[in-house]
């Protein structure tokens, strides 16, 4: 296929290479680009280009040239080479298939020589085009890359200045916030986190453009989540900054009325002697009946089947997150559906103290 043909097709996408969260990572994509398709696990080919994507993607890859063989590839790069403003670069290769018999540096070396221009490395300075050799069951690629490196403010949070040992990744937070986006039937406005710990879903809402609530039953994990927020803040440039409060979320005084979305890295669960905790429910129930309309994503040690049900609420999707972890959990996207409307939870008897745990974000 020549490059002025390829250079009007849609780009390739590359997941993050975590395969503990390979599965979520999938179902994000397939959310944001409905129609996309893998050519391997962490290969997908997009239905259109992406302005913004999903933080599932690691690097987006613009093919250039393409081939069913190594030397067909040669042959129309030979032909035809990529325009000379692709100079000077730098040259990859991926892999998405069964190991070559060749070793990659003969295989990049056979490249560079059909390529216009010097390499970076015998170039000053640092600007150069990113070119990925992309190898897959059935074709053979040659791609312009756009790596999609941390933004400031992801860096910002690993430097936060309250955290605790079962916080949710910045990661996680950010893929369970897009799930949720994507999989809302409206375009989303508010977000709630109903436990929200040091507020990692919250930052990752916020980096989105969203007005984020958060509650916690925990007082002092409140004052750490308002000191990570605004000690963030200017690194993510928030159009609005997230809240918090101290409250119970199975009361639906603590709630807000108009939030789309739901996203909570529930604690219940790490604790196995909470795994059964009544309080989980109350709070899904609660949550439920205050927001009917809204899109839920949970994740949990645990499928949340029986509470979820007790809620009123159907899961649409179920993913597992580090599932050959010691500590593995599920993601579970769901509505309120089931047959039927979630009535109003009963008041819920206090807490015993021990079973006062903060948030998992």
């Amino acid at each position: 296929t020549s490059p002025a043909r390829l250079q009007t097709m849609v780009q390739l996408a590359v997941l993050s290479p975590s395969t503990g969260l390979r599965s979520l990572h999938a179902l994000d994509l397939e959310l944001a680009a409905p129609g996309a398709l893998p050519l391997a696990p962490r290969l997908w080919r997009l239905p259109r280009d992406l302005d913004t994507p999903p933080p599932s993607v690691a690097a987006l890859l613009q093919p250039l040239a393409r081939s069913t063989t190594l030397p067909g590839l040669l042959d129309g790069l030979s032909e035809s080479p990529p325009p000379p403003t692709l100079r000077p670069w730098r040259l990859h290769f991926e892999a998405h298939a069964a190991p070559s018999e060749v070793r990659a540096s003969d295989l990049l070396c056979a490249v560079a020589q059909r390529l216009r221009g010097p390499p970076a490395a015998l170039v000053d300075g640092d600007a150069a085009a990113e070119l990925h050799l992309v190898r897959t069951r059935r074709l053979w690629y040659l791609c312009a890359g756009r790596p999609l490196r941390a933004a400031p403010a992801a860096h910002a949070w690993a430097r936060r200045p309250f955290s605790f040992s079962a916080a949710t990744s910045h990661h996680l937070a950010a893929l369970a916030v897009s799930v949720a986006a994507s999989a809302s039937p409206v375009a989303p406005r508010r977000l709630l986190d109903p436990c929200c710990g040091s507020g990692t879903v919250l930052h990752a809402a916020a980096l989105r453009g969203l007005r984020a609530t958060g509650v916690d039953l925990n007082a002092a994990t409140v004052e750490g989540a308002a000191a990570n927020l605004a000690a963030c803040a200017p690194a993510g440039g928030y159009a609005f900054a997230p809240t918090v409060a101290v409250g119970d979320a199975s009361e639906a005084a603590a709630l807000p009325g108009d939030a789309d979305l739901v996203v909570a890295s529930l604690p219940w669960g790490r604790n196995m002697r909470l795994r059964d905790a009544r309080a989980l429910g109350d709070l899904l129930e609660s949550v439920a009946a205050a927001l009917p309309e809204a899109t839920f994503v949970f994740v949990s040690a645990a499928p949340l089947t029986e509470e979820l049900e007790r809620a009123g609420l159907a899961a649409a999707r179920v993913v597992p997150v580090n599932a050959n972890a010691k500590h593995s959990s599920v993601l579970t996207v769901a509505r309120v559906g089931g047959g039927r409307r979630p009535a109003a939870a009963a008041a819920a008897p206090p807490l015993a103290t021990a079973e006062i745990l903060e948030g998992g974000g």
